[in-house]
């Protein structure tokens, strides 16, 4: 069975004031589809390095960084967006939503950018907006949510 995620010999570091870190050094990773998996570590470990790599929203410097038996490594970033508009969804700590959309437009806009019909994505976004307990929330923009309705509207 081919893994859904596999990182072999991954490296990425950074340049802070002219002197050189060095976060991730030979990371060896596999995921199974459907396998859960907790990443901990102190402050500064290189988890939100590591997680950005495998969202496919930073590139290793070098290794090898496979998706369902692709390689990403080296991907355009007109295909790397693809590729997450496609396969990933993701629940950032700060929600990162537009502040000048409603609920129903923030959750549509991937589907729109996809290339889905408006008429279409709207009403699967406010399908979704349902099923988080937000349907009587949709013409709302995110500063007239809370901090939990926001979150919310992004897991939509």
């Amino acid at each position: 069975m081919t893994d859904l995620l596999r990182l072999t010999n991954v490296k990425r570091g950074f340049s802070l004031e002219g002197q050189r870190i060095e976060v991730l050094r030979g990371i060896d990773f596999a995921m199974a589809a459907g396998e859960m998996v907790a990443l901990t570590g102190a402050s500064g470990a290189g988890k939100s390095t590591l997680l950005h790599l495998m969202g496919s929203l930073d590139q290793p410097e070098s290794g090898s960084l496979l998706f369902e038996g692709q390689e990403l490594m080296g991907l355009s970033n007109a295909d790397l967006a693809a590729h997450r508009n496609r396969h990933l969804g993701f629940i950032f700590q700060f929600h990162h939503l537009i502040t000048e959309l409603t609920a129903v437009e923030n959750v549509a806009l991937p589907a729109r950018v996809a290339g889905i019909d408006a008429a279409v994505a709207g009403e699967r976004a406010a399908e979704l907006l349902d099923w988080v307990g937000l349907g009587a929330r949709l013409r709302h923009r995110p500063s007239e949510l809370s901090g939990g309705e926001q979150q919310r509207v992004a897991l939509a």
